[in-house]
Formats: structure tokens, sequence, C-alpha cells
């Protein structure tokens, strides 16, 4: 091995060791200051705010029946109304958003609150499905074979969806 290699070697291995003794200092000052930086004696937090999940907020009397509408109240199918979701149809007869209400297949009672809405299949009959769910293939509005509406005059399918609006 020549000479120039066997000191490029121990640099190397000199680097090395300077490298691990820094790391070595910067973590125990590192740690250190942590340490001083931590209270000396814990209190107990103090909350000031808790913001729940939609989901959450609804649940313990925090929602309010406002209404309820037969699925074939809505406007015909054959004038290509849009297709809604049981919440926005919600907002459009009581107003508001969308995200302003639960929908419930069951009854006016808060405690029977299931999120699923009654709607229609075009070109399928009815189902019951979240109260969040619609298809709109093809061009928009309730026109193609599987667009689905929680509002509109298609078949007889006077399926009644009950609205709760989050207070």
């Amino acid at each position: 091995m020549s000479e120039k290699v066997k000191a490029q070697e121990s640099a190397n291995i000199e680097n090395a060791g300077r490298r691990k003794a820094v790391k070595t200092i910067v973590g125990g000052v590192t740690a250190i200051a942590a340490y001083n930086i931590l209270p000396s004696k814990w209190g107990t937090p103090i909350i000031e705010q808790v913001f729940l999940p939609a989901h959450a907020a609804t649940s313990g009397g925090t929602s309010q029946f406002v209404g309820s509408w037969a699925v074939n109240t809505g406007a015909p199918f054959g004038l290509n109304p849009p297709t809604y979701t049981g919440q926005e149809a919600a907002a459009v007869i009581f107003g508001g958003n969308a995200s302003d209400y639960l929908i419930s297949t069951v009854s006016d009672q808060v405690a029977d609150i299931n999120s699923q809405a009654h709607i229609d299949v075009h070109g399928g009959g009815s189902a019951i499905v979240a109260h969040d769910f619609k298809v709109d293939t093809g061009a928009v509005g309730y026109n193609t074979s599987g667009d689905t509406s929680a509002y509109v005059i298609n078949h007889a399918n006077s399926n009644v969806n009950y609205a709760f609006k989050i207070i």
C-alpha cells in the first residue's frame, strides 16, 4: 500500500472519530437544553375548546327535526332535474347547506337518526343509501340509467326522508 493511500485512510478514520465526537457532544447539549426547558412541576392542562367531528357533534341532542319530504315530491324526471343526496335535498327544501343536515329513513325522532336516505334510481326503482350518496353519470342531471336522487318524481317512490338540522 502506498504512503499516500495509508495517509488517506488514516485521515478518514480520524474524521470519522471527530464526527462521532461532535455528534455525541451535540446530542448531549440538546438533551441538557431540553431538560432545562421542561417545567419543574407539571400542572393540570386547561382545555378551552373542543372540536368534534360532525357525526360526534350530532349525538346527544345537538340536532333538531325540521321536516320531512317524500322522494316523489321533487321535479319530474323528464325535466332532467339535478340529482340530490338526502342532505342536498334537505338544503334545497329547508334552506342552508347540505352539511347542515342529518337525514333519517326511520322517524322524526333524534334518537332514530340513521344517516341514511330513501332515493330513486333511474331505471331501477328505489333504495336506501348513506345520506350523502348520489350517482350522476353521463350528462348532468337525473337522465341516465343508474342516476340517483332523493328528490325526484320517478316511479311511485313515496318513501319519506326526515331532516334534522345540526345545531
